[in-house]
């Protein structure tokens, strides 16, 4: 996909700042973390594995959430960042990794793990703080539409990640390989570029990259998504 070249030929190659400045170093990190994750579903849509790119689609979706957080409310995002990161180090330590739990306690942060129901709040409330009206709601509609599906689909084994492999007949059911996808299943995919494509032109944003490549490519993803939509 063109998107994932353009960031990783143009955009990421110029996304540098002093060492210090850890807040826009993470929120590139972002946007690099999420466009390998999508060239990773690319491959998995290509290659005939449409059935395992939700779990992929969910990890995006919290880049997104972090990579805004990072841009809309950089210290505060920061402060949660390392104290999540405390949270995970410390578990480890309990469970055997020492040397994990004794560098966790030189941090002097509280330990909490991230909630991501309440990011996605958090998120909305930034976008309505920093002018974007209509948006206070967008970061738990994205959170409804993708993080809870997701995580009962593709994140989570159970009922919904299982069903699909279930193929019901007249007289008896069968297991099949592949799972059959609900809905169309070039819709995750598109909601994952126009998730990557959105955080590119932010972080470009925020870099002094020019975005008008990256503009025009996600207004066509979002024309794809709403042909599908209307389909």
């Amino acid at each position: 996909m063109e998107l994932v070249a353009h960031i990783n030929n143009v955009v990421i190659p110029n996304l540098s700042a002093p060492s210090g400045a850890k807040d826009r170093l993470f929120a590139g990190a972002s946007l690099a973390r999420s466009s390998r994750l999508l060239g990773a579903i690319l491959t998995l849509f290509d290659t005939g594995f449409v059935d395992a790119v939700g779990a992929l689609l969910r990890q995006i979706l919290e880049c997104w959430f972090v990579g805004e957080y990072l841009l809309l409310a950089p210290e505060e995002a920061m402060q949660k960042l390392v104290e999540a990161n405390k949270y995970q180090m410390e578990k480890m330590g309990n469970a055997g990794w020492e040397d994990l739990g004794e560098f966790a306690a030189a941090f002097d942060v509280d330990s909490r793990q991230i909630n991501w129901a309440t990011l996605a709040g958090r998120i909305g409330e930034l976008f309505e703080e920093w002018g974007h009206e209509g948006a206070a709601n967008r970061g738990k509609d994205l959170y409804d539409m993708i993080y809870r599906s997701q995580s009962l689909l593709s994140v989570h084994a159970g009922v919904g990640s299982f069903a699909g492999h279930v193929e019901v007949h007249e007289k008896f059911s069968s297991i099949s390989e592949v799972r059959t996808e609900p809905g169309l299943p070039m819709m995750p995919v598109l909601m994952a570029a126009s998730l990557v494509c959105w955080l590119g032109v932010r972080v470009s944003e925020e870099f002094g990259i020019g975005t008008a490549r990256l503009e025009s490519l996600l207004s066509d993803i979002s024309t794809s998504l709403q042909r599908i939509v209307d389909s």
